[in-house]
């Protein structure tokens, strides 16, 4: 599998995030260059990194993207104007060696809102890789169970909201909010979001496989939830469009 942009060499010991000149005029004409492949309507990336709980993919870890090419997928996403990503984890924060270089990107080249859902109990030893990132441009968000393990967070000054898309007594409805993202697994593929993680019939096949444009203005592809469809035990938690109502909600 050949990634489409790859730029070799950007990162410097000392500096790891200091661009050259020349890359960063790279990544301006690049997204100028997909302008036109702008989607109406999609606001969100939602990526999932391998975890010790994920369940999606026994073998998910072996078969994961590399940083590099999930800096790809981060980079394509802005290029059809994606501004906020949701990262979520199935393990504290501090082992998941990729997370803090793609919140880091996407923050650094592409001024993105990062939101981290985790849904493991977090830890204060993750306050470290959370003090590498731009509180301003960082949100947390914790499973409610969790919720009370990631307090510390607030501390570091950057919001904790909580996770859950839908009351426990709620049944998973109908649902057209994919509409609204980019949904990718541990390994690449796509899904209509992450509600049906690793569901076969919700597969859009894999990023590297076609633009991302092409998918998600193919209307042969399923692109809404039916109800009932969801065999997550993780329910709607960490939904983008989900989590921007949820923080619109915690600020009124």
């Amino acid at each position: 599998m050949t990634s489409r942009k790859r730029w070799q060499n950007i990162y410097t010991e000392d500096n790891p995030f200091a661009l050259p000149q020349a890359v960063a005029g790279a990544l301006t004409r690049c997204c100028k260059g997909h302008e036109g492949d702008t989607c109406q309507g999609v606001k969100y990336l939602w990526i999932h990194l391998p975890g010790t709980a994920e369940k999606a993919a026994a073998d998910a870890a072996e078969k994961s993207l590399s940083p590099d090419e999930w800096m790809c997928v981060i980079d394509e996403a802005s290029s059809i104007g994606v501004k906020s990503i949701i990262v979520s984890v199935g393990s504290p924060l501090q082992q998941v060696p990729q997370l803090l270089q793609l919140c880091q990107w996407a923050q650094t080249a592409h001024e993105m809102v990062v939101g981290i859902h985790a849904y493991v109990p977090l830890d204060p030893g993750d306050a470290g890789v959370l003090r590498k990132l731009n509180a301003s441009k960082t949100r947390v968000f914790a499973d409610g169970e969790h919720i009370e393990s990631a307090r510390f967070v607030e501390e570091l000054g950057i919001p904790l909201h909580c996770a859950d898309g839908l009351h426990d007594h709620e049944e998973q409805p109908h649902c057209d909010l994919p509409s609204t993202m980019a949904c990718v697994g541990p390994e690449g593929t796509m899904y209509t979001c992450g509600l049906v993680l690793g569901q076969e019939q919700f597969s859009l096949g894999h990023f590297f496989g076609r633009k991302l444009t092409s998918v998600i203005k193919d209307n042969s592809l399923p692109h809404e939830i039916p109800a009932g469809s969801s065999t997550s035990t993780h329910r709607c938690n960490g939904c983008p469009p989900l989590m921007a109502k949820r923080m619109q909600e915690d600020v009124l």
